[in-house]
């Protein structure tokens, strides 16, 4: 199997992109300060933007390896940040 790492993907209604540093403001906002969307995830809720922050400074680091595979969301039709997806052999929670 080739291995192409995270590539942009795109269906009728969403795009999945990198998620990159500058994203992590509107990604705190929509995702990761909601109770109800971090008990569903394998996050924790962040507290504070910071948070977030460091988590994509980490993510963005990951990218160089072709086995990760991570994506944010977005609606096309407003570009809004709706969630995230991935897949990934690592374990993260070094992060944490």
């Amino acid at each position: 199997m080739k291995l192409l790492g995270t590539i942009p993907l795109e269906t009728k209604r969403l795009n999945l992109k990198r998620i990159t540093i500058d994203d992590y403001n509107e990604a705190f906002t929509n995702v990761f300060n909601n109770s109800n969307i971090a008990k569903n995830t394998l996050s924790k809720k962040h507290v504070n933007p910071i948070e977030t922050k460091n988590l994509f400074e980490y993510y963005e680091r990951e990218y160089i390896n072709l086995y990760t595979y991570r994506w944010k969301i977005e609606l096309k039709e407003t570009n809004e940040l709706i969630g995230m997806i991935e897949a990934n052999q690592n374990n993260y929670t070094k992060y944490y």
